[in-house]
């Protein structure tokens, strides 16, 4: 049986196999990702919901530059009234070991109530590893990476 995405495949391999320029020598068309996706950033950072036990594996994706709160301001709306409206900042920098790396980090803004990572008050800009446990509020995430 085949799948629409089989399918899919093979339809769109003919149709770029026959487009492609045949003039003097035989050439074979090979299908590139957009030039979008090519650009993306190399590391890609998720934030799952461990505690309240309601939205426990709720899944937030997290981009450079990208903040977190419960007001309108925020890139990543969170509904915990002890978050303040504009919680907390994102961003994507060199890893301080390895400046050929990547790295996330937490930045605190306006909080009224601390943020925890990994039990751990912060103060200022936080390296944020694989399987940290970021607390905003009274909610508990943990950091999922992909590099």
């Amino acid at each position: 049986m085949v799948s629409l995405a089989d399918d899919f495949r093979r339809r769109s391999w003919t149709e770029s196999a026959s487009s492609s320029n045949t003039d003097d020598h035989e050439s074979t068309s090979v299908w590139t990702p957009d030039e979008a996706l090519v650009a993306a950033p190399a590391l890609l950072m998720w934030l799952i919901v461990k505690r309240p036990l309601a939205e426990r594996g709720r899944i937030l994706t997290v981009g450079h530059e990208q903040t977190i709160g419960r007001g309108k301001d925020a890139d990543i709306r969170w509904d915990d009234p002890r978050l303040s409206r504009l919680h907390a900042r994102f961003t994507l920098e060199p890893h301080p070991q390895d400046s050929g790396r990547q790295a996330f980090f937490i930045w605190p803004l306006m909080a009224r109530h601390s943020i925890l990572v990994d039990g751990q008050p912060i103060r200022g800009a936080t390296l944020l590893a694989e399987n940290s446990q970021v607390q905003l509020g009274d909610t508990v995430f943990v950091v999922k990476l992909l590099d």
